[in-house]
């Protein structure tokens, strides 16, 4: 049967499980049993999941509460579905879909080896992927940083529009009413306008008639002057009968009376005139005022209509805040699980160097212990000893070989840590630039 994953030898899945500090002998791996089987899946399952045995330990609360009037008598068997619920989903990731309790009660060689054949080749995929998710981890925590940032200027955004509504709708009233009286205004206006060019004309008729009366008024009055003087001539000169002289006199005063009436007729049309003059300039000042009105009230509604586009604009920007907000806390969480999984691989590396220097220590004392034995040794021949200090001399040079290659690799991971990180620091530049040039948009 062909599988997605090599199966392994005995001794490249015995290398590969102490690489993971996972302890298996190779008659172990052989005749295999639950007792070998449950602790060491155990371990597997806590190192690549990322749960810890307390916590597949430690049931859940609410489903203690449903288990009935005796919860304790579950309380291992909660814990063992949580372990194989756990191996399961490692499994079928790794590319076994029949695993079952079999495998870990009553395992045997074959299916064991499958097994962990399928979990060595996916740990492997999994440290080759852990760079990629080293890397957008790091940016993930500038990106969570970006986003509680965008958060917190979304509310404040958020807070603007509301309080720019509720001053539109505060204002949404009045400038209805505004809008109305201006209309009102422009026909009062319009009415005024036909009524001012009505009373200018009437006006200018009744200065012409005021002129032509008073030109009247002062021919009467120079005819009555007329008429006295002659009357008082006649008087002094002309000697007729009484009667006819009072019949004359009789005449001119009826005539100067009529003239005095007449007079007296054009002084109050006169005043009339002047009363509807002063009336007329009263509604041209009244006009003057509308019209302003009219134009304070056109300004009012033009800057209305801004803050309309600004709220708009705003709205506009709000949402494209969002969305890029929500683009960005995706590639967080993404970011998020890549920093576990490179923190377990550092975690696991300075787990194999402290073996290794640990190792290197003991082949360094068991070899000073030999040379000491050799140097105790008086009988012991010259070749013999050059031997053992060849030896020694072999086992020093792997000791720094091995310190060597283990400073050669924490460097490099730090140069890489370095590099992320200064990739990151100008993705966040970068990025804060384009929000820089977003807020001065909607500052401006």
């Amino acid at each position: 049967m062909s599988y997605s994953f090599p199966i392994l030898t005995n001794a490249e899945i015995l290398a590969c499980l102490s690489e993971l500090d996972v302890p298996l002998s190779e008659v172990e791996l052989t005749k295999p049993g639950y007792e070998i089987a449950r602790p060491m899946y155990e371990s597997i399952t806590v190192l690549l999941c990322g749960v810890s045995r307390e916590e597949m330990q430690t049931p859940a609360f609410n489903a203690i509460a449903s288990l009935g009037d005796f919860p304790e008598l579950h309380e291992e068997s909660l814990a063992n579905l949580a372990f194989v619920r756990n191996l399961v989903k490692l499994l079928e990731a790794s590319g076994v879909s029949d695993f079952s309790l079999k495998d870990i009660y009553k395992p045997d060689y074959t299916r064991l080896r499958r097994n962990l054949s399928a979990i060595i080749n996916f740990a492997k995929f999994r440290e080759e992927k852990l760079a990629t998710y080293v890397e957008l981890q790091e940016e993930a925590e500038a990106t969570l940083e970006k986003k509680a940032a965008l958060d917190a200027k979304a509310a404040e955004l958020r807070a603007e529009i509301a309080r720019i509504r509720a001053s539109h709708q505060a204002e949404a009233s009045q400038t209805a009413e505004v809008l109305e009286a201006a209309e009102n205004l422009r026909t009062q206006v319009a009415d005024a306008q036909k009524n001012r060019e009505t009373l200018e004309a009437a006006n200018e008729t009744a200065r012409n008639s005021i002129a032509a009366l008073a030109d009247k008024t002062n021919v009467a009055k120079d005819e009555l002057s007329r008429h006295e003087a002659r009357k008082a001539f006649l008087q002094d000169s002309v000697v007729t009968s009484p009667d006819k002289l009072t019949r004359e006199i009789s005449d001119l005063e009826n005539a100067i009376e009529r003239e005095r009436t007449s007079v007296g007729e054009l002084d109050k049309t006169l005043r009339n005139l002047n009363h509807k003059g002063d009336l007329y300039a009263k509604a041209s000042r009244e006009i003057g005022k509308c019209v302003k009105l009219m134009e304070e009230a056109e300004s009012e509604i033009g800057k209305h209509k801004e803050v309309s586009h600004s709220v708009k604009a705003v709205q506009a920007k709000l949402g494209e805040n969002e969305e890029e907000v929500f683009k960005l806390t995706a590639a967080a969480n993404h970011m998020k699980r890549q920093e576990s999984a490179l923190s377990e691989r550092l975690t696991r590396l300075g787990k194999q160097g402290n073996l290794k220097k640990e190792s290197a220590a003991s082949a360094l004392n068991e070899a000073k212990a030999d040379l000491a034995s050799v140097e105790s040794d008086v009988g012991m021949s010259a070749s013999k000893l050059e031997e053992y200090e060849a030896h020694v001399r072999k086992t020093t040079s792997m000791i720094r070989e091995l310190q060597a290659s283990h400073e050669a690799e924490a460097s490099k991971i730090l140069e890489q840590y370095h590099q992320l990180r200064q990739q990151v620091k100008d993705y966040n530049a970068s990025l804060i630039g384009s929000f820089a040039s977003g807020d001065n948009a909607l500052t401006a």
